[in-house]
């Protein structure tokens, strides 16, 4: 119980800090699109199996 505990503790304290990691992501995927867009043809054909790999890893850690 002590640990379900903790981790809700943690999870709202820890939320403002994995909201700036996803901005902080986006803004260097938006960087590297500009610098060579010619990735934009790679990024649409592996967003979706990143995507899917990303929920799958964020609902195990939340």
């Amino acid at each position: 119980m002590l640990i379900l505990q903790y981790w809700q503790s943690e999870k709202e304290r820890n939320r403002g800090h994995w909201e700036r990691e996803i901005l902080n992501f986006r803004l260097q995927i938006m960087e590297e699109l500009e610098d060579s867009p010619s990735l934009n043809n790679h990024l649409n054909n592996k967003f979706l199996d990143c995507y899917q790999k990303g929920r799958k890893l964020a609902s195990k850690h939340s």
